[in-house]
This record gives structure tokens, C-alpha cells and sequence, in this order.
């Protein structure tokens, strides 16, 4: 229903009722017995104002968008996490939020229906979900004029972005001064042979530095099994074979998931985290710090990544360009002095 039928249905101005529905029925001196009529009709009715309309009249018309990967698995816990702390920042400030979760079939679409609305400002969170944006030329047209924000961005060298626009901001965090620091952390404990996720390996310094002597050996998860943590258990398979053949002393988990699985698959094979094999982690996430042996893990700055995005819509900061936040080890039990092995 349209407030003009309200208005005819009623016997009075279109103007009477949108001023008795906002407020300023008193202000204008419409009558008690007018506003009450007006306000008992559409209540019986169940007429809402239109939101956007209303925002519209008053100069308010800022919205944003969120795109997420309709995969939810290819989003990392800490995405994931940051979903929904950012849909109830955006949520608390007023700002209307569209959601629009995409695929590679999908993604042209969804950018349609925002291109269709009075959003300004997308936010794209997880690497995975910019990548299936970056394989989607076709909605450049559509977001020239608009902000996009990428969360999590994943920073690297071996494909650059398609999506050249002009009013993008990505925001990451320095993988490669971190695993830098991870490196730095095993050489102190004395390792030299080390093992690395498959997933870390673009982030490794080229060359080594020469006060980084290691022998690194790139391992690859079974990733037809769904479950992080059963992964890090089929894992120990390839673990304890590189400990007993190559004299590998540490592994650095792309998650912390699987590290804590892993944990537990040594456990089973007979090797102790850290006196025989010592394991860092990627997330830092709550598990990490309790679990069997608390893990050394790699902080994202998830919370810093949120400050800055609602610095940028909901202050006077405005960004621009490539922002990479520092990120940091927690250094706990899950990595100690290396040991001799039968290899070594």
C-alpha cells in the first residue's frame, strides 16, 4: 500500500499523513483527532514506511554491500568471524547492509543487483571471494563509481588483480614479514630441517637469507578430507616419515585446525610436540591456547582490519590504496629446542 492510497482512503492530504507518520503532526497543527485516525488506519492495515524513501527524503541514503564466497568452507574462521562482527558494527551505526554471497556463476549478478541500488561502498571479504571477483571482468562496468573494500586481502606476486579500479582500498596483512619471523623463531630453537604448508610456500623469503641455513621440504594436506582436524591427524603420516627419513624437526600449518590435529596424530604415532617435532599454527585461533600442547601460532589481525573498515564508513577517515597491518607470532609450547633424529 502507497501513502497516497492511505491519503484517499482517508479523506486527507498526501502531505498530512506523511507528516503525522514522521512525527510532525503536532508541528504542522494537524488535528489529535486527524492523527489518530491516520495512525489507527495503518495500523489495522500494517503499513510500514518505505526505509529507502525515508532515508531519501532526509539526505541520508548511504548504504553498503557485503559480498562473501557462498562457499563458507573457503572462508577461514577468522572471515567468517569477521562477518558477522562487521554486519553488527555496520548493524549498530544504522547503516542499511546488503548481502550478497557469490560464486564464479553467480558473481555478475550479485554486482547487478547492487549496481541497482544507492550503495556506495562494497566490502568484499576473504581472499577467496576476491579472487572469484578478480576472474569476473564483466562487473567493472558495474562498480567503477563505487568503493571497494577487500578484507583479508591476500597480498602476492603471482596474479595481479583485474579489477583495476580506481576507488579500491585492500586491506591485508604482511604475510611474508610474518613467515619471515616464523623462520627466524626455528632457526633460535636450533631446527635446520624444516617442513612448510604447501599454502605458505609463495611467502617464503627467495633466496633464504644466508642466516637461515634451511632444508625445507613443501608438504601438501589431503584436502579431500573436509574436516581440518582429521586432515592435521592423516597428516602425521607424511610427519613422522619426514622426521625418521629427512631428520624434519618442525612443521608450520597453514591453520591452526589442522596444527592441532596434527598434534594429535604424532601423539597416536608415538612423536611428543615439541620434544620430538615442534608445530606452529595460522589464525590464533581460541583452541590454540588450550588445547593439548597450546600452540605457537601466526595472529592475524582480524580486530585491526575491522577498526580500519569502520575508520573508513562510519568516520571521516577516508582510505584509499593498499593497507597491510602488521601481523604477529604467539610464541607458546607447541615449538621448542629441535633434537637430534634417527636421520640427523
Amino acid at each position: 500500500m502507497k501513502m497516497s492510497e492511505i491519503a484517499r482512503h482517508l479523506g486527507v492530504s498526501q502531505a498530512t499523513v506523511s507528516l503525522t507518520l514522521n512525527g510532525n503532526g503536532d508541528k504542522y497543527k494537524i488535528s489529535p483527532e486527524t492523527q489518530a485516525r491516520i495512525l489507527e488506519y495503518v495500523e489495522s492495515v500494517g503499513y510500514v514506511p518505505d526505509a529507502d524513501a525515508v532515508r531519501m527524503v532526509r539526505g541520508n541514503v548511504r548504504q553498503v554491500a557485503v559480498v562473501i564466497h557462498r562457499d563458507t568452507e573457503l572462508l577461514t574462521e577468522l572471515q567468517r568471524a569477521f562477518f558477522f562482527d562487521f554486519i553488527k558494527l555496520i548493524h549498530d551505526a544504522g547503516v542499511p547492509v546488503l548481502i550478497q554471497s557469490i560464486t564464479e556463476g553467480t558473481a555478475y549478478e550479485a554486482f547487478r543487483t547492487i549496481a541497482g541500488k544507492k550503495i556506495n561502498d562494497i566490502v568484499v571479504i576473504g581472499f577467496a571471494t576476491a579472487e572469484v571477483c578478480e576472474r569476473c571482468p564483466a562487473i567493472l562496468p558495474l562498480i567503477r563509481t563505487r568503493k571497494l573494500i577487500f578484507v583479508d586481502y591476500y597480498f602476492n606476486d603471482w596474479s595481479p588483480p583485474c579489477l583495476d579500479v580506481a576507488q579500491s582500498i585492500r586491506i591485508g596483512f604482511d604475510r611474508r614479514q610474518v613467515v619471515l619471523e616464523l623462520l627466524h623463531l626455528f632457526s633460535r630453537h636450533q631446527h635446520q630441517t624444516i617442513a612448510v604448508a604447501h599454502d605458505l610456500r609463495f611467502f617464503l623469503p627467495k633466496p633464504l637469507p644466508a642466516d637461515l641455513p634451511f632444508a625445507i621440504h613443501i608438504v601438501s594436506a589431503d584436502y579431500t578430507v573436509h574436516d581440518a582436524f582429521e586432515r592435521g591427524k592423516e597428516l602425521a603420516h607424511t610427519m613422522v616419515a619426514l622426521y625418521h627419513q629427512q631428520g624434519c624437526t618442525t612443521f608450520a600449518a597453514r591453520d591452526d585446525m589442522l596444527a592441532i590435529g596434527l598434534i594429535a596424530g604424532l601423539r597416536d604415532a608415538g612423536l611428543r610436540v615439541p620434544d620430538d617435532i615442534s608445530i606452529s599454527g595460522f589464525d590464533n585461533l581460541p583452541a590454540s591456547a588450550t588445547c593439548a600442547v597450546p600452540l605457537t601460532t601466526i595472529a592475524v589481525p582480524m580486530p585491526e582490519m575491522l577498526d580500519t573498515v569502520g575508520q573508513h564508513l562510519l568516520s571521516e577517515t577516508n582510505l584509499d590504496g593498499d593497507i597491510l597491518i602488521p601481523g604477529h607470532i604467539i610464541e607458546r609450547a607447541s615449538v621448542g629446542e629441535a633434537r637430534r633424529t634417527a636421520a640427523a
